[in-house]
């Protein structure tokens, strides 16, 4: 049985990009489905100009990686609104927009995938090295 939101939550519909703004700042996704999330989040639900959610996407990320680099705060980091509200985007056509997010989402699984193969290969050459090099165990056997 699903829980009731807390009243710390808001409701926000699938497409909704969302933003985390204290802790690990920056951290930016769009909403798969319908959801309940933290009122700590950013969320940007509307836009006053036509925009594509991914390019806003990966150019708000942008900036945050750069004022995550500046954010006051010890162990706690926290985006202030004065800080976000200088953020500036510049915004191209639509279909220019739907081009560069294609290009970086490409980008971003051809990441992911090489980042996947390093795993393997690591994992190979562990093996291959405990080959090399046997456990005391192995020796005695």
């Amino acid at each position: 049985m699903p829980r009731e939101p807390s009243k710390q939550s808001v409701f926000i519909p699938k497409g909704t990009v969302i933003i985390t703004i204290q802790g690990s700042i920056g951290r930016v996704a769009i909403t798969q489905y319908d959801a309940y999330i933290d009122r700590t989040l950013l969320l940007f639900e509307k836009f006053l100009q036509p925009i594509k959610e991914i390019f806003f996407a990966y150019s708000i990320q942008l900036l945050f990686e750069i004022e995550r680099q500046k954010a006051p705060g010890g162990i706690i980091k926290t985006i202030t609104k004065e800080v976000l509200s200088d953020f500036t985007i510049r915004l191209p056509c639509v279909e220019e927009q739907q081009e560069i997010a294609d290009c970086l989402t490409s980008l971003d699984e051809l990441i992911t995938l090489q980042s996947q193969k390093i795993k393997a290969l690591k994992q190979h050459k562990k093996g291959l090295m405990q080959q090399l090099f046997p456990s005391l165990d192995e020796v005695s056997k």
